[in-house]
């Protein structure tokens, strides 16, 4: 009977438990309209309350908000509500281009908690599809009209037919002289604007920890680098190690500060020279961009 008695007591505390998560509040998550056209910007709020020690980090442009497609956000400063709560709110502006009927959106704050983040997620929020056609209306009634009107000329397809291929054979010309130019033009500008895009999104984070270079902190920013650095050189550098990433660039500046952004990830060694070590990694990745160019220039 004893027992038994310290099985029910057990129960009880695991039960009481999981009810007081399950009574958490989650973050709240809103449009503010309830329907939306093709292509339409719309926007949507996202609010998490927690307790002061809590370490929380709202979603960027990097994460996949399908059905809907990113286009910016705006974030508000942290609010105290009361001596242990904080709150902290942002604005996505969103625009989709699928065809569903309802939209369903659901987007996650990440709690830290040591070296991982945990995703939380809010409710359910959906939007009604407004189709841009309206209803068919009935056509007007026909008169038929016998008159004969005399057609005096026709269409000459055989004119047509020699300036389409004169224009296309203009165009052809064109491609094969230019076409190599036009395309490393574009190419160096989605390189140009992939990296103010990072270098944007770099410089957010750093500014926002407002001096915590927690370890959670330093490896967010770290995993921002190495996801650039990823695409830019179309090699898996986030699966690679500090040793891989070394061998790889024969950099000694490089290898230096991957070294000491490792000890503080696992050795919890603090360095003093923190936002220089990040300043190294956004000048390197600007110089992998200048050498990327350099190459489709002269490709």
């Amino acid at each position: 009977m004893h027992r038994g008695f310290i099985i029910l007591i057990l129960l009880f505390v695991i039960g009481y438990g999981l009810s007081a998560q399950n009574s958490a509040q989650a973050p709240a998550g809103e449009f503010w309209q309830d329907s939306i056209k093709i292509g339409e910007e719309v926007s949507y709020s996202l609010s998490y309350s927690y307790p002061i020690d809590q370490k929380v980090i709202f979603p960027d442009s990097s994460y996949n908000f399908f059905p809907f497609d990113f286009s910016k956000k705006e974030y508000f400063p942290t609010k105290r509500l009361d001596s242990a709560t904080l709150k902290d709110s942002v604005i996505y502006t969103l625009a989709s281009f699928e065809l569903d009927s309802i939209f369903y959106l659901r987007v996650p704050v990440f709690i830290l908690e040591g070296a991982d983040s945990l995703p939380y997620y809010s409710n359910t929020d959906s939007l009604y599809f407004k189709s841009v056609v309206d209803s068919i209306q009935t056509p007007p009634a026909l008169t038929s009209n016998t008159q004969f009107s005399e057609v005096k000329t026709q269409f000459n397809y055989i004119y047509f037919s020699i300036g389409a291929a004169f224009v296309l054979l203009v165009l052809t010309v064109l491609a094969i002289i230019f076409g190599k130019t036009i395309y490393q033009k574009l190419k160096i500008y989605r390189l140009k604007r992939s990296y103010e895009k990072f270098e944007k999104e770099f410089a957010q984070l750093i500014a926002s920890a407002n001096g915590d270079v927690s370890r959670p902190i330093t490896e967010h920013i770290l995993n921002i680098w190495k996801n650039y650095l990823e695409k830019l050189e179309k090699r898996p550098i986030t699966k690679f190690t500090t040793k891989e990433i070394s061998v790889i660039y024969q950099n000694e500046d490089l290898k230096d500060t991957l070294k000491q952004l490792d000890r503080r990830l696992y050795g919890d060694i603090k360095p003093n020279n923190i936002h220089q070590l990040f300043g190294n990694l956004k000048q390197f990745s600007s110089d992998r961009l200048y050498h990327k160019i350099e190459e489709v220039k002269h490709g």
